[in-house]
Parts: C-alpha cells; structure tokens; sequence
C-alpha cells in the first residue's frame, strides 16, 4: 500500500498528526466480499469481529486470524431496502450482556417500504443469528 500524506493548512499548527504519514492495510484479505460495509463490532471478551454490509448482511471474522474468509453471522437482505446511499442495514450494536442473553440490535431499512427500525435479534451461537427471532422495538416513517 502506498502512504497517503495529510498535511496541515497551517506549518506553525500544534496538530503534528496532520503532518505524519497515514499507511492504509487491508484487514481481512481473504474475506467474503461484502460491498457497502457499514459497521464493525467486537464486543468486549470476544474472539470474532463482526461486519456489516447496507445491503443487509454482517459477517463474523475471528479476530486474530487475518485470513479468515468469514462466514454470514445474519442476513436480512431479503428484507433490507438498499438502494441509494442512506439505506439498508445502517448499524448494529451487542447488547451489554450479550454474552449471558445473546441479544443484538440492529437498524435498517425495510424493504417496500419508507420504514425504518430499530430491531432485536438473538444469537444462536458467536457465528450464527436467528432472523427469524427478529422483534421490532421501534418503527420510525
């Protein structure tokens, strides 16, 4: 990869980091391709990384092996409305306790539709989710 150089508007600036060299590594070469990548997770304690995509996928990656190829955690894409640049699945977050409940959250777009929510899934185990526990907590038009 080739470094890409900031540079302050002002030499004198006491914001040195501007200056400095930022080097940009791809993380997960090996990776399922996941096109429109809109949050990354690891919850505290965990070994896995989670990846989600506006299309209406998140992917699990082991979080010390950067070859892992990952493999799909949830897909809601069938549900998610995607298209144009603010919709599909916007963000998801593990609940406090998700390791005694294994409950997540996450925010979408509903396909066919103008709605979006705010929704409850559980987990089945650290790599696979049950679409089908789904609970909305909240519809917003």
């Amino acid at each position: 990869p080739q470094p890409v150089r900031t540079s302050s508007p002002d030499a004198s600036s006491t914001n040195d980091f501007l200056t400095q060299n930022i080097t940009f590594e791809r993380v997960y070469p090996m990776a399922m391709g996941l096109s429109r990548p809109s949050s990354i997770q690891s919850p505290p304690g965990s070994s896995f990384v989670y990846v989600s995509s506006q299309e209406g996928r998140i992917i699990v990656l082991e979080k010390r092996n950067p070859d892992s190829k990952g493999q799909t955690f949830l897909d809601i894409s069938s549900a998610t409305f995607s298209g144009g640049s603010e919709n599909g699945l916007l963000g998801f977050a593990f609940h406090p306790e998700y390791q005694d409940n294994g409950n997540f959250f996450v925010f979408y777009n509903r396909q066919q539709s103008t709605l979006t929510v705010l929704s409850r899934f559980r987990m089945i185990s650290n790599t696979v989710a049950d679409p089908l526990s789904e609970e909305v907590l909240m519809r917003i038009p």
